[in-house]
């Protein structure tokens, strides 16, 4: 099955997957139906809630990096090292964009799987 999805590389997600489309997919939902409310937890941060952020965003990190969106899972490990830090003035500059990134990929996600797994 052709599995284009823009932000995703299908071809190295299925491959941590050993091939396995069934399993795959199976990620793909997970994606979609639970990184959403993480999202909600990332809106907003304040500077004693940063280790809770840092918690937060590396799990969009792993789920991303599952699915084969390397840019996506970039950007969380770059706000999770911020937070990790202590650097809430650098968490605060990208948070927005990285909601928007992510939001703009599980948009992509959820129509090929509609269209395609529905």
């Amino acid at each position: 099955m052709d599995i284009t999805i823009t932000g995703v590389d299908a071809v190295k997600g299925l491959s941590l997957h050993r091939g396995d489309e069934d399993r795959y997919f199976i990620v793909l939902r997970t994606f979609v139906d639970d990184v959403p409310e993480t999202l909600n937890k990332l809106r907003n941060i304040t500077s004693e809630n940063l280790p809770g952020y840092a918690t937060a965003i590396s799990g969009i990190k792993e789920t991303s990096k599952a699915i084969g969106a390397d840019d996506l899972s970039q950007s969380a490990l770059d706000l999770e090292t911020l937070a990790r830090a202590g650097d809430f003035a650098g968490v605060q500059a990208g948070n927005g964009a990285f909601i928007t990134q992510a939001e703009t990929l599980i948009k992509e996600v959820r129509a090929w799987l509609n269209r395609n797994r529905g």
